[in-house]
């Protein structure tokens, strides 16, 4: 009865917490869509409002090791529901405050904050503390994938609703879809530990530690450093196409449906990407799926700058992106899981994650700086191309296997 009662919460967790990722999540990944009109509104560069873009994920990175050990330790429903309060300020301050000064204070530092509580962490955290061990992988995939789903809907709907409204207003009715469905936040009161007799793996004593001493443990496991070093590539390379594929579209002269498709796109093919990461991680060890995943991205962006531009060889870049886009975060912490067990995994993961943001904010701001001095992503699109196969090789010599107190 008591599995019975834990797979039952799980499953509410998991659609809840689909729902929830696929709102925030989405309406992050708009920013490249909303930054040409608001950067003619407002008269800035695209340096200044990649530079948004970067602070938000430099924000989130900073702040999510302390939201989600604060998950870990109280649980993630009051987490969530400060990170949609604070996240919906940030879009009303973006889109209300008529400057710079203000789209940066609401889209780069409130939101960049909230997604600290909101982000995949603390809900991947949440559903894998409440699911048996053996689904854990696939659970984490399909809950990555609601990002996914929400980038699929939500570019193609902020660009509409900019066509017919303006900017300001969309994003002030993206701000009333994102209160309306952090309600759902609520719904992780049924948050549960599962049973640790029931484990696969072994955490007789690793499991009852302080985080303190957790953490100790886990940056000076080299497995765990090459995670973080990895992690970091994810984020540059997903976060400069994010922002600067439908600027380099707009640029090279097709219309700003196309970009806005493109980012669509992306996220519809990850939704099966994701699952698919989530059940490789379930069936192998993650860790070649991992470093699979990074070399066939450069490959990919190699062959795109490689052909003529086309509205085809973009969709298709698109679409094989997206099914390479976020399945590295079922599979890091579905290691991050298997390495440490599952008690910290929220402020395990918030560390590696910190790493990721920090390459999102490099992979901005440097896309957009290159772009100027240069006049072209020709640059950037090279660096990303190095950075996959570092990633790659990177990731080979990790150990996915469970550590005790005993070994360390």
């Amino acid at each position: 009865m008591i599995k019975e009662n834990n797979i039952y919460n799980a499953v509410i967790l998991l659609i809840a917490g689909f729902i929830i990722t696929a709102v925030f999540f989405g309406i992050r990944s708009t920013f490249g869509v909303i930054s040409t009109p608001a950067s003619i509104s407002l008269g800035a560069s695209l340096t200044a409002m990649s530079f948004t873009f970067a602070l938000q994920n430099l924000m989130w990175g900073f702040f999510q090791p302390f939201a989600g050990a604060l998950a870990d330790i109280k649980g993630a429903r009051n987490v969530l529901l400060m990170g949609v309060v604070i996240y919906t300020a940030g879009l009303v301050i973006m889109g209300l405050g008529d400057s710079y000064f203000f789209y940066n204070l609401g889209g780069g530092f409130f939101i960049g904050l909230a997604m600290s509580f909101v982000g995949f962490p603390i809900i991947i955290s949440a559903i894998m503390r409440s699911t048996p061990p053996d689904k854990t992988s696939i659970f984490a995939g399909i809950a990555t994938a609601g990002g996914s789903f929400g980038q699929f809907i939500m570019s193609p709907l902020t660009q509409f609703l900019i066509s017919n409204f303006g900017w300001v207003n969309a994003v002030l009715m993206l701000a009333f879809i994102a209160i309306l469905s952090g309600i759902l936040a609520f719904t992780f009161v049924l948050e549960k530990r599962y049973p640790p007799q029931s484990l696969s793996y072994d955490t007789n004593s690793i499991d009852n530690i302080s985080w303190q001493k957790m953490l100790r443990i886990a940056v000076i496991n080299p497995s765990y450093l090459y995670l973080t070093a990895g992690f970091f590539v994810c984020g540059f390379q997903v976060a400069f196409i994010a922002m600067h594929l439908p600027v380099f579209t707009n640029e090279l002269g097709f219309s700003p449906e196309v970009g806005a498709f493109s980012i669509s796109l992306i996220g519809l093919a990850n939704i099966a990407g994701c699952i698919i990461a989530g059940k490789l991680g379930q069936i192998y060890s993650p860790i070649y799926p991992l470093s699979l995943l990074y070399f066939l991205r450069s490959v990919s962006i190699i062959i795109f700058i490689s052909l003529p531009i086309t509205i085809p060889t973009i969709y298709t870049f698109a679409f094989v992106m997206g099914l390479l886009w976020l399945g590295t975060v079922p599979l890091t912490s579905g290691v991050i899981g298997r390495i440490f067990g599952p008690k910290y995994v929220g402020m395990l993961y918030g560390v590696v994650f910190l790493s990721h943001q920090i390459g999102s904010f490099t992979g901005v701001f440097f896309g957009g700086y290159f772009r100027d001095i240069t006049g072209t992503y020709d640059m950037i699109w090279w660096i990303s191309i190095a950075a996959g196969i570092f990633a790659t090789i990177i990731h080979l010599p990790i150990k996915d296997k469970k550590i005790t107190l005993q070994i360390i």
